[in-house]
């Protein structure tokens, strides 16, 4: 395996699948009960907000397969039950995770690791929800990190 100084790479040519004989939906366990690792995480993320006076917002992990989620009536019970932890300790959950989850021929070498156009496609959906939530930065603070997702934006898109 190659290691990268800023972390593992993951790019569209790399498609071994290192998850053989599991399920998606056995692979991420979205099913059956919270684990207590989910509150000791809303916790920790929320002494992080009191301590460092910031913001922390998650959203759900990208993935791609056929049966990741157990839906029931159109809604995902675990899913909703970790919303409800994490908005508890007051750290905000922005999105549905049915707006990370992707078919099958995008995953790249596990369940959690998306190709290049789902990624795409996710960014996008998630600036969308991060403006409907009315999540997006003013820009008075710090007009440098408006100009860097900008020129990263910009990026994204194929060219003409």
């Amino acid at each position: 395996m190659v290691r990268w100084p800023l972390g593992d790479r993951k790019d569209d040519g790399r498609r071994t699948a290192y998850v053989l004989n599991k399920t998606c939906g056995d692979y991420i366990a979205a099913s059956g009960s919270m684990v207590p690792e989910v509150t000791w995480a809303a916790t920790e993320l929320a002494k992080l907000q009191a301590e460092r006076q910031v913001k922390v917002y998650i959203t759900w992990p990208a993935v791609a397969g056929t049966d990741c989620y157990a839906l029931v009536d159109g809604r995902l019970p675990i899913a909703d039950e970790a919303r409800k932890i994490f908005t508890r300790h007051g750290i905000a959950v922005v999105g549905e995770p049915s707006d990370s989850y992707f078919t099958p021929e995008h995953m790249l070498d596990t369940y959690y690791h998306v190709d290049s156009e789902a990624a795409r496609v996710r960014t996008e959906r998630l600036i969308g929800r991060l403006r409907t939530a009315g999540l997006k930065p003013d820009g008075t603070e710090n007009k440098a990190t408006l100009l860097l997702v900008s020129e990263a934006l910009q990026r994204l898109k194929p060219a003409p």
